[in-house]
Formats: structure tokens, sequence, C-alpha cells
């Protein structure tokens, strides 16, 4: 069977689909190239921007608290995540602090733990962030986090 292509040239059907996979393939190539591009670039970095204002997470948590743990744990693998790949968890550091360590915190989050927090060195307030769900996911928690800093920064 023969089709006819755009152009006006006849086409063997095995023909067509070597034909797709090399578009298909020259696409995906062009589509590498661009995330080498400028203009790429440029609309990808306000990601890291995001955290700019903040240069720490804060968890608060307590002895024997499973969501505690649970979400120290993904905020960790974030952060070893984004070491490969880059994301606005990139430049921040974790600090856990255990709230019966010290009586302001225990009085302040005693019913609330776990409790993030972002911390700006240069401003030295501390922004809490909205309570993620127990069971969100690691990319879900990235998504979360960061849209609650670009959220307090601004």
């Amino acid at each position: 069977p023969r089709r006819t292509s755009v152009d006006g040239r006849r086409i063997h059907m095995a023909s067509i689909s070597s034909y797709t996979r090399l578009r298909s393939f020259t696409h995906c190539s062009s589509i590498s190239r661009q995330t080498h591009s400028p203009r790429l670039t440029s609309t990808v970095a306000p990601r890291r921007d995001v955290c700019a204002a903040a240069s720490k997470l804060i968890l608060y948590t307590k002895p024997e608290c499973s969501l505690c743990e649970g979400l120290q744990e993904k905020i960790e693998a974030l952060m070893a995540r984004s070491q490969f790949m880059p994301s606005a968890l990139s430049d921040l550091s974790l600090e856990v602090r255990d709230i019966t360590s010290n009586a302001d915190w225990m009085q302040r989050y005693q019913m609330e733990v776990p409790v993030l927090a972002a911390d700006s060195g240069a401003q030295g307030e501390e922004v809490v962030l909205p309570r993620p769900p127990p069971r969100i996911s690691a990319d879900r928690l990235q998504k979360h986090v960061e849209s609650a800093l670009q959220a307090a920064s601004s």
C-alpha cells in the first residue's frame, strides 16, 4: 500500500512508521536542546528564587510522634533529592527542634506538632507554613512547601 505525503511524494507504509519515529526522535532531541537555551533557563530560574528569603526550614517535633517522624523523613528525602534535581529546597537546611526542650515551644506547639516553619536569616523572623496532610506524597509535599514559601515571601 502506498500513501501520498503532504508534498505529493509517494511513501510506503513502512516508511511512514520510520518517518514517524524519526520525527518523534527529532522532536525529543529538540526539546532536550531547548532545556539549555537561555529562554527556558530564565523560565525555570524563579523556582529557586522563591526561597531566596528563607535560609532554613524548622520542624517542631516531640518524642514518639509518628507524624513528626514521617514528615521529617519526607523532608530529608526531598532535600537529598534536591542535590541531584535542583528545586526551591536546594538552598535550604533543615533544623529539627524538640518542643519538650523549650517551654515557649511547648506552650505554642504542644497540640499542633509537627509544625513546619521557614526562618529567614536576614529578617530573623519565623513563618509557620500551612500543615501538610499526613499521607501527602513527597512530590506533593515539595509543591506544598514551595507554594507556602512563595506565599510567605510575598
